[in-house]
């Protein structure tokens, strides 16, 4: 058994970092939006999801394009609902499939805080220079990019690691 002093500092973890700073950055807006225009973090991502040009607004269209689970997106969506800043369409087709709209509420809702949003956005990356913010950007698209692959099972498959033996296992 591994002693403290052996174990792996998962703090060194990218995906850990990029979580803490993610956390770090909404909990500003959590209290900006909720305090502010009395929205939830989830409900204006949502918003902004709906108003971005050819926006998705299907569960499944959305789930995708916000990079999460279907669940999430229903349960925001019912809170705005709710709220009176979305409704729900039935498609002509298809009874059982419905898409997402802002109401004019939603919309003013959205149009009030998107100067926040863009002003904290600002004061973010303030740190960077144009170059920085440039390559950031790059980076995150890359790794986007390969964490899609690994996530579908792509040949970039991620190394398992040593067994008890000491061989190393054989990639799949």
């Amino acid at each position: 058994m591994a002693s403290r002093s052996d174990a792996y500092d998962f703090r060194t973890l990218l995906t850990h970092r990029i979580l803490v700073l993610s956390n770090t950055f909404g909990k500003g807006a959590v209290r900006l939006y909720a305090q502010e225009y009395g929205v939830q973090l989830a409900e204006w991502r949502l918003l902004a999801a709906l108003m971005t040009e050819s926006a998705p607004d299907s569960v499944n269209d959305l789930a995708v394009a916000l990079g999460t689970d279907k669940g999430w997106i229903s349960r925001t969506t019912a809170a705005l609902v709710k709220k009176g800043l979305a409704a729900t369409v039935s498609e002509a087709s298809d009874g059982r499939r419905f898409r997402i709209v802002l109401t004019p509420e939603g919309r003013r809702v959205y149009d009030r805080i998107l100067p926040a949003a863009i002003a904290r956005q600002r004061r973010l990356v303030s740190v960077l220079t144009n170059d920085e913010l440039r390559s950031l950007n790059e980076m995150i698209d890359k790794l986007q990019r390969q964490a899609t692959a690994l996530t579908e099972g792509s040949s970039n498959e991620v190394e398992k690691p040593a067994q008890k033996t000491g061989r190393r296992a054989k990639p799949r």
